[in-house]
Order: C-alpha cells, then structure tokens, then sequence
C-alpha cells in the first residue's frame, strides 16, 4: 500500500512539471554554471568564509555539487506549485516579488555553503581524531598532530601589517566602493544587484604567500615541517588594514607591495589582509611524517581523505575550534535553508508550514 502511495505521489510530482517548469530549470541552470565558473576563477589560498573560530573553505567540485542541490530546492516550489508573477500566489502578481524571492535564493544557497562548511570541518576534525598526537622530539611515522612552539629554520620574513617575525604569511586585498562614489539608482534590487556585481569583478585577490621550512619545538626535540607543498593551505587571518585611496601605504606593507608589483596609486579604497605564522607562537601541525631523507618531517600529502593543517594554538584548542566551526555550520545551514525554503515554498502557493 505504501508503495502505492509513493507512486502515486510521484506521478503527480511528474505530471504537474510543465515545459515552463523546465525552461525555468535550464535558466536556473545557467546561474548555477556562471556561480561556479566565478568560483573556480577565484579558487585559491584566500577562498573561503570566516565562521566561528576557523576559517572553512569548499573546493569546487563540492561547491558545483552544493550549489546544483541549492538550485532544485528552489525551482522545486514552483514547478509543482504557481508562478506569483502571473496573478498567482500570495502575493499577487506583481515583479516586486522578484527581490524576496532571490533573498530566498541566496538564503537557501547560502545554507548549503554551510553545509558544505560542516562536511569539510568535519573532515579536518576526523583527520585530527585519527591522527597520533606526539611529542616533536618522538615523532615516527604515520598521520601525527604536533604541537609546540614556531622556530624558523632560516632567516625569518617580515609579516606585512604586524612587522612581526615569521616563517610564513600570505597578504590579500580587496577593492573597497568609495563612500564618494556615484550612488546607483537605489532600492533592493539595485543594492543586491550592486553586491553580485562587486563580488564578480573585484574579488579579494592574493599578494604574497611566502613561506619557508620551520620547526615545531618542544622541551624533548623537535620535528621540521616544509609547507611549501601545501598549496591549498590557509592560514588564520592575524590582521587587517583600511587604506584610503589618497593614502600611501606605511612599511613594511609598502615593500611588501613593491615585491608583488602591485604598488600602484588607486581610485578606491583598499583593505589589506594578513594570515602569518609567528616566531615562538604555539602552533600544531596536523600532517603525514616523511622519512624519505631519514630524518622525519611532517609534510603536505596528495590523500584528498588527509588535510594538512597549520594552526595556532595547541591539539585541544584546534579541537574545540573545529567542533565550535562544526556546530556553527549546523546551526546556520538549518536556519538559512529551512527559512529559504520556507519563504520559497509559500511565494509559490504552498502556504507556511
């Protein structure tokens, strides 16, 4: 009987799916692909969202699989309900719905990047659960979490903003709109428009990611860790600054600029941004021990299943970060798809539930 039921359920789901209903999907469709073609243009060390106490980053391929899942639950509503720009729904049938209907877009889209958020916090929490917690001077082989304080190997580099001693930093900046620019036309619709528009052509951009070999000390030794392999990698932001358009740039973030060719007068504000890696911080370092030179270090690894983490703090601190990050993302991923969903569901004559 239940069975009967359930196909007859989809029969209906089927036969209420219009030639209107699928050119709407490929329409949605086409969004989809510019959103993560825009993603993939924009994949690197800087990606990523700041949430909780970490920082949480969803590669492409989960990216293009998230955001494809957020695209059918919102043509769903309307496939199998009404179009409210036809006299139809609860609203009527004016283009004024169009701007709640995208915020109910974006909250359901938005819901499922934490939910992607949550799966690759997770993975990085499992990764940490599986690994062997040691000593840098007992350290043998395998997947190993260390923790102890940062010491450079070689002459250490010189963070941007803060002019602190590091082994490690990376600098992005974003292009500000000026409080003196031209207003646009105005109203929501402009102002989300405005924000599409801002994020598709002026996207934070990576400076500088310098890094060199360091090594995580201990009273009983210590373990060598190369970064360099870890292209994926990202660091904790430490600081940020606003610089004017009219303004130069103090040192040692002017130095910094002329290194990366980017010292060049601008029309608009900019925020620079720096993660680094301090000299004698306490840090741990979650990696696979390489021996190949008979002397163990900890190294980036190719396993997509193993991440390869730099954090501050010690193994309990990075812990209790990623279960804060995991259970943030819950939060924000049932709250942003269940009242995006239910916006969605009653523009389209289903009522509230």
């Amino acid at each position: 009987m239940a069975s009967l039921t359930a196909s007859a359920i989809g029969t209906v789901t089927a036969a209420a799916i219009s030639g209107l209903d699928l050119v709407v999907l490929l329409g949605l469709l086409h969004v989809w692909g510019l959103v993560v073609g825009i993603d993939a243009a924009n994949d690197n060390v800087l990606s990523g969202l700041d949430w909780a106490r970490r920082r949480f980053h969803v590669g492409t391929r989960l990216y293009a699989l998230l955001m494809l899942g957020a695209t059918v639950v919102v043509w769903l509503p309307f496939a199998v309900g009404s179009y409210p720009f036809f006299g139809a729904g609860p609203v009527g049938g004016s283009q004024r719905v169009i701007v709640p209907i995208a915020v109910g877009g974006l909250l359901v889209g938005s819901g499922w990047y934490f939910l992607g958020g949550l799966l690759t916090t997770l993975r990085s929490y499992v990764s940490l659960r599986r690994a062997t917690v040691t000593d840098a001077g007992a350290v043998e082989g395998g997947l190993v979490a260390v923790s102890g304080r940062v010491a450079p190997l070689r002459e250490p580099l010189e963070a941007p903003l803060t002019g602190c001693d590091a082994v490690w930093y990376q600098l992005t900046v974003t292009t500000l709109r000026s409080a003196d620019d031209e207003d646009w036309p105005g109203g929501a619709a402009d102002s989300l428009l405005r924000s599409v528009m801002t994020y598709s052509t002026d996207p934070p951009r990576l400076l500088a990611d310098r890094r060199t070999p360091f090594a995580i000390e201990t009273d009983t030794g210590r373990v060598v860790v190369d970064p360099t392999a870890a292209a994926a990698c990202r660091l904790e932001r430490t600081a940020s600054r606003r610089i004017a358009a009219d303004e130069r740039p103090p040192e040692p973030l002017a130095s910094r600029l002329r290194e990366a060719a980017d010292f060049e007068i601008s029309d608009r504000d900019r925020c620079y941004r720096e993660g680094a890696l301090a000299v004698g911080e306490t840090a741990t370092v979650l990696g696979v021990v390489d021996s190949a030179d008979g002397k163990g270090s900890i190294a980036a690894t190719d396993d997509w299943r193993t991440d390869f983490i730099v954090a501050s703090g010690s193994t309990r601190e990075v812990a209790r970060a990623l279960r804060e990050t995991i259970s943030g993302c819950a939060l924000a991923a049932v709250v942003l798809i269940g009242s995006g969903t239910a916006l969605l569901w009653w523009f389209a004559g289903h009522g509230l539930p």
